[in-house]
């Protein structure tokens, strides 16, 4: 998995969020997979509510400070 990839979606999603059917979650499931499995990305949009777009979560904003991207 490359790491500039991988923060260039995590980018994306922050933008604009992803739709979890998207072509583009689909070319790249495995790095939105473990980016939802890190915590970096959620579809919960309130509790016991889940949604059809990818959205960042705090640890996400948190990634791509660090690497700055924001």
């Amino acid at each position: 998995m490359n790491r500039n990839t991988f923060n260039e979606i995590l980018l994306r999603v922050y933008k604009s969020g992803l739709s979890i059917q998207s072509n583009t979650a689909r070319t790249f499931d495995q790095e939105i997979a473990a980016m939802a499995s890190s915590g970096l990305i959620t579809t919960k949009e309130a509790p016991h509510t889940y949604g059809r777009i990818w959205r960042i979560t705090e640890e996400g904003l948190g990634l791509l400070r660090e690497e700055g991207y924001l």
